[in-house]
This record gives structure tokens, sequence and C-alpha cells, in this order.
């Protein structure tokens, strides 16, 4: 019912958000959800009105309050939809600057997998690398894992560093315990 009483910006820039697992982007989000940037600020507000979402750490990211309302935006896009809105929402974060890209290739890797049956998700590959090294650097084996998993499952079959991810995930599957 709080979802009914929102403005269509508002319904739109939640159906994009809810594609993020978690934390979602908010010029992302508006960006994948068409609308410009005061429309996406005064659909936050009404979301943030009802709370329906709350700020997370920066200021450009957000969460829904509750797991179920993402779900219940998400599951009502179509299959198709929900792909393609993961490649959209992975170009969109990608296109930052080149700083910010580099803070959420988790992020960025995670929705090119999610996209993964489409044409174009194996631009995914560096982010998903980059989120293993990251994973690495900080001693987080089973993230670092996770994240080179993805890229073979991103990596074209003939790519030629389709064996030493193969390594690295091996190592990293050995030491996580």
């Amino acid at each position: 019912q709080r979802l009914d009483r929102l403005s269509e910006h508002a319904r739109r820039l939640l159906a994009a958000a809810s594609a993020f697992p978690g934390t979602f982007h908010l010029d992302a989000a508006a960006q994948c959800a068409g609308i410009g940037t005061d429309d996406a600020l005064a659909g936050l507000d009404e979301a943030l009105e009802a709370k329906l979402v709350r700020g997370a750490g920066n200021s450009d990211d957000y969460a829904f309050w509750n797991t179920l309302i993402r779900q219940v935006l998400y599951e009502a896009l179509a299959p198709a939809r929900r792909a393609h809105l993961h490649r959209d929402l992975a170009r969109a974060m990608q296109s930052e600057h080149e700083s910010r890209a580099a803070a959420r290739a988790g992020a960025i890797a995670e929705q090119f997998w999610l996209s993964r049956e489409l044409p174009g998700a194996a631009a995914g590959v560096e982010a998903a690398l980059t989120a293993a090294e990251r994973a690495e650097v900080a001693s987080d084996l089973e993230t670092s894992a996770r994240f080179l998993a993805m890229t073979l499952d991103l990596l074209p079959s003939g790519d030629p560093r389709r064996t030493s991810v193969q390594g690295r995930l091996a190592q990293a599957v050995s030491r996580s315990g």
C-alpha cells in the first residue's frame, strides 16, 4: 500500500534499485530508471519519508528498510527485464569515475554476473578480477573465491586468462579452509 502512494518517478527508481542485492547506488538506479537527477531526488525523498529506504553510508548509497519490499519490487519485474536491468546497472556503475568504479568493483561484477545470459556480460570480467584482488589484499579468501568463480562464469570459453583464474580460485578455496 505504501508503494501505491508514491509518484511514478519514485516507483521507477525503487524498481531499478530493487535489482541491487543490498545497498543501492542512487545515480545508477536513477540512470536505469530513466529519470533525471531532480526527479530521482524527489522520488528518493518520497521513499525516505515513507520509510521504504534509508541512508547506507555514502550520500549516494541507500538500502531498503525491509528486504521484503525490495523482493516484491524485484519479483514484479519480468525475468528478461531483470537481466537487462542488471546489465544496465553494471554499465552505469562502470561508467562512473574510475576511482568510484574501483571501489564498487564487487557490485559491478555482481550485476554483470546476474546478467550473464545476455550479450556483453564479459565486460564484467575486469571488475570481478579487481574485486577478487581487493578481497585477497584484505585476506578475505572466501570473497575472493566468489569473485574468481564469477570471473570464470563471465570469461568467454577460449579466453587465455581462464587457466590462471582457475588456479587462483583453487588456491583461494584451499587456503580459506
